[in-house]
């Protein structure tokens, strides 16, 4: 099945879906999203307004209603709250994939590319995270889903995606060959010296010796269980790891795009 046909299928399984969520919670943003999907549709055979219409609105209604779909699951089914937010987890990775392979890989103009990716990232990122009212708050699950990590992860796919679908090159800031001892070694150096620098900076200033300032370090200091906002260890390292994934898959398509912009 092509992305064309998916990204269809995806469409109107979304108009229904807007008209159930909208019976079920009565709220504006779902007028909003039903309105905007009937438009599409009534201006789906003009390629362009639908294309431009898909562009800006897809992604975050289809993520959205998505999240609210699960949220309606869960609250349905709350026994099968694990396996439903696994299927969560995959589906939102894959959910903007048809629409990344066949709107925004058909924008031919750079400066274009980097608004809607731009745009992509920031609507990806608003939009809500699963509620899991009858998790326990310490749990792994609980911390994964409220870091919003899975938004990120999502940002990550649509940039491989549309820089692949613009035939652009996709690799690593850091080559890397295992089979080379020097490679491996420098590796470990720069990890080492990198989680180094961060413990440095986070302890130097608390220090009340020398030892404390560079490596007999106060953990309980910076102990995540005293925060007055987050209880969650998990979510403190998720929503860290969010940060890097999101924030570096959109400074990285960012760069590339500004590359080819000002070549000249």
């Amino acid at each position: 099945m092509t992305d064309k046909k998916v990204l269809k299928i995806q469409f109107y399984l979304n108009i229904i879906l807007a008209v159930v969520l909208l019976f079920k919670y009565n709220d504006v943003y779902f007028w909003g999203y039903l309105i905007i999907l009937v438009l599409t549709l009534l201006l789906s055979k003009n390629a362009k307004a639908f294309k431009l219409l898909s562009i800006i609105f897809f992604p975050i209604i289809f993520v959205d209603q998505f999240t609210f779909l699960i949220n309606l699951l869960i609250k349905l089914l709350p026994h099968f709250i694990t396996i439903i937010y696994f299927l969560y987890f995959i589906g939102a990775l894959t959910l903007i994939v048809p629409v990344t392979k066949e709107s925004y890989a058909k924008i031919k103009t750079p400066i274009f590319r980097l608004l809607a990716s731009s745009w992509l990232t920031v609507s990806v990122l608003a939009t809500n995270v699963v509620v899991l009212k009858n998790i326990e708050h310490d749990t792994f699950l609980y911390g994964f889903n409220n870091s919003a990590i899975t938004n990120g992860l999502v940002v990550f796919v649509y940039m491989y995606c549309v820089i692949k679908s613009w035939g652009y090159r996709f690799y690593f800031n850091l080559p890397f060959n295992f089979s080379n001892k020097k490679n491996i070694i420098m590796l470990i150096l720069t990890a080492s010296l990198s989680i180094w620098i961060i413990l440095f900076s986070a302890f130097n200033f608390m220090a009340i010796n020398w030892s404390e300032v560079f490596w007999n370090w106060n953990f309980s200091l910076i102990n995540p269980l005293d925060s007055k906002k987050v209880k969650n260890v998990w979510e403190l390292l998720f929503f860290s790891a969010r940060a890097g994934i999101a924030e570096e898959s959109e400074r990285y398509i960012n760069l590339l795009l500004l590359l080819i912009i000002f070549k000249t």
